[in-house]
C-alpha cells in the first residue's frame, strides 16, 4: 500500500477519526483510510492500526462498517 501504514510508525500523522480517540490516514492514490490510534505497549508508546477501509464502500457516517 505505497508505504503509508509503514510511514505510520515514524511520524503518526493524519486527521481526526471518526471514532474518538483514533486517527484516519489516506493511501495516497488508493481508495483506502487507515484509521489508527496511539496506544501504550509495556510503557512504550505505539500505533495500533485499526483496520483498513475501502472508502468506495458505503458505510455508516460514524463509526466503522463492522
Amino acid at each position: 500500500m505505497d508505504g503509508t501504514a509503514l510511514a505510520l510508525g515514524d511520524m503518526p500523522s493524519g486527521c481526526s477519526g471518526r471514532v474518538t480517540g483514533t486517527y484516519e490516514k489516506s493511501v495516497t492514490g488508493l481508495p483506502y483510510v487507515i484509521p489508527c490510534a496511539l496506544m501504550l505497549y509495556d510503557g512504550v508508546e505505539a500505533v495500533s492500526i485499526v483496520r483498513v477501509i475501502l472508502t468506495s464502500r458505503d458505510g455508516p457516517d460514524a463509526g466503522w462498517a463492522q
